[in-house]
């Protein structure tokens, strides 16, 4: 069963069985790549299998109901031999040409075997400066502009506690509008639909109910325990534990919030842990709601497809942990054939 692990298909065992040809519904519909279907004959058809057990798998379909192969006309046989040799082509070359893309990357010359220029992947540098370029952009985001600001009104707030309050609330206001901005981009509106399924997910896991798109749905997108939610108590946290630093220089004021990070983030995690254990306690309900309120913001109802994948993700840890040996491809691929089926 190690060969062939594959959680995706269960979707398609434990869903309802419609009646009707489901060939025939993916004929009638009018978009065929949301259909998977790859070419159309002139007695059959080319479709891929949207649950399969191994990548890649295609179907060569005669538009005709029969039952077996001996009741094919010569005809439909040589069509649908030609659609085979068709799509064993077909494979062959996205094969070749993703083997020459992945050899092309290793040496580094961005190149594929024809000479045609491809761009690599990011090596290690380009990595670094991405990473700097963005602590930076946090840094001065989140820390340096709203010290500065508060700085520069020194004199109004007197008081260390009101100085860093003021503080503290510029960078939520800055954090609260950044999330709403960002939520406008539609690139990001999948990943927050991915977003609302995996909370889902694991509302359903422990909540004790079947992991299964039905079972799934119910819940909400909105969990106590989201890494959105920490961010905004890091953020309240980080009030109370840097109004013991007082208001020294700007300098000193942004190395201290740099260093008490780990201390800061190390609080506001036993918040949320403490918030998702009593969720139905007062202080729970308090400390959850501001959180809950923002994934207004960062998550969507997704469709039945992402649920399917945040499942298959969930049973894929799950059984990793249980001590079976990762199967990364099983997942991934699966969820490109989700993808390209839109």
């Amino acid at each position: 069963m190690r060969q062939i692990w594959t959680p995706w298909r269960m979707a398609y065992i434990r869903r309802d069985k419609r009646p009707g040809c489901i060939f025939c519904e993916m004929l009638e519909a009018a978009d065929d790549a949301a259909q998977l279907i790859l070419h159309r004959g002139d007695l059959a058809f080319l479709v891929l299998n949207k649950y399969p057990y191994n990548n890649g798998h295609l179907m060569a379909v005669p538009y005709r109901h029969v039952d077996t192969l001996e009741a094919l006309t010569a005809e439909e046989a040589a069509d649908m031999m030609a659609l085979v040799t068709l799509g064993i082509r077909a494979l062959r070359l996205s094969a070749d040409y993703g083997l020459e893309r992945q050899t092309s990357s290793d040496s580094g010359t961005g190149e594929s075997a024809e000479g045609v220029e491809e761009p690599s992947s990011l090596g290690w540098k380009e990595l670094a400066i991405t990473f700097s370029v963005a602590i930076v952009f946090a840094v001065g985001l989140f820390i340096v502009i709203p010290l500065a600001v508060v700085k520069y009104f020194e004199d109004t707030f007197s008081n260390p506690f009101v100085f860093n309050l003021v503080e503290g609330l510029i960078r939520i206001a800055i954090f609260l509008a950044y999330v709403g901005l960002i939520s406008f981009l539609p690139d990001l509106r999948r990943v927050f639909e991915y977003h609302g399924a995996e909370h889902k997910t694991i509302h359903a896991y422990e909540h004790g109910e079947p992991l299964d798109v039905e079972h799934v749905s119910r819940f909400t997108t909105r969990h106590p325990r989201c890494g959105t939610a920490f961010l905004l108590v890091v953020m309240v946290v980080a009030i109370l534990v840097f109004s013991v630093v007082g208001k020294p220089s700007l300098l000193w004021l942004v190395v201290s919030r740099l260093v008490g990070i780990p201390l800061v983030a190390g609080l506001a995690y036993e918040v949320i842990r403490y918030a998702g254990r009593h969720q139905k306690g007062t202080f729970a309900r308090i400390v959850s709601w501001p959180g809950l309120a923002l994934q207004r913001l960062t998550t969507r109802e997704p469709d039945a497809g992402e649920v399917e994948v945040a499942i298959a993700v969930l049973q894929e840890v799950l059984r990793v942990e249980a001590g079976g040996e990762p199967v990364p491809q099983g997942v991934a691929s699966w969820r490109l054939a989700q993808e390209s089926g839109g």
